[in-house]
């Protein structure tokens, strides 16, 4: 589904409470996940929720799109791919979007640090950096 048809047509009007977790899919990653997930219960958030690969019964960019324009916060995980150490391309993909379509305070942005920087298109935005476990 192209971005702009689907929040043509598919943007609810009231948000989700939820955090939206933008991040690789990678199994390592999992265990990242959870800890982001158990904080945002704690925050007062239903849930995190992160799209993952291997989506069954629907179209993975549609819940991808859902999640950016439909839940109340978002956070995208800059970090180094496990596969690919630069930031994930998808992940910055999704970033556009978001910052498209939603206000800064809507979103957090964070990345471990490495000697890899952001990529140059991101760069203005701020973002969190953190060492070792999150």
């Amino acid at each position: 589904m192209y971005p702009k048809h689907f929040f043509e047509n598919y943007w609810a009007s009231e948000q989700k409470n939820q955090l939206f977790v933008c991040m690789p899919f990678d199994p390592s990653l999992d265990d990242k996940f959870s800890l982001i997930d158990r904080v945002a219960r704690e925050l007062g958030f239903e849930c995190a929720k992160r799209v993952k690969e291997g989506l069954v019964g629907g179209d993975l960019l549609q819940e991808i799109l859902d999640g950016i324009g439909n839940s109340r916060t978002l956070l995208f995980d800059l970090s180094d791919d496990p596969k690919s150490n630069i930031s994930n391309h998808n992940v910055v993909y999704e970033l556009g979007i978001g910052t498209a379509i939603r206000e800064p305070d809507d979103m957090l942005l964070v990345k471990m640090k490495s000697e890899n920087k952001v990529p140059f298109n991101v760069r203005h935005l701020r973002y969190n950096e953190y060492e070792g476990n999150l």
